[in-house]
């Protein structure tokens, strides 16, 4: 005698739920895909340009020229 339940019988919503859940993680893995690379060279570019204004910053100090930051 078993000591657990088992459902043996599985509804059509069983099947579809399945198929869903198998979609999503597919459709999850697709766009971490695509989006951990566009992030990636989005931040880089930020770092990039934060060096540029804070090179063009110390070569302006001088002058009376002064770049604002809001």
């Amino acid at each position: 005698m078993k000591n657990k339940l088992v459902k043996a019988n599985k509804t059509k919503f069983d099947y579809r739920a399945r198929k869903l859940g198998i979609f999503g993680l597919f459709l999850m893995v697709i766009t971490l895909s695509v989006a951990v690379p566009v992030a990636s060279s989005l931040s880089n570019v930020n770092k990039s340009l934060v060096h540029d204004i804070t090179v063009m910053e110390n070569e302006n100090n001088d002058s009376d020229i002064q770049l604002e930051r809001k």
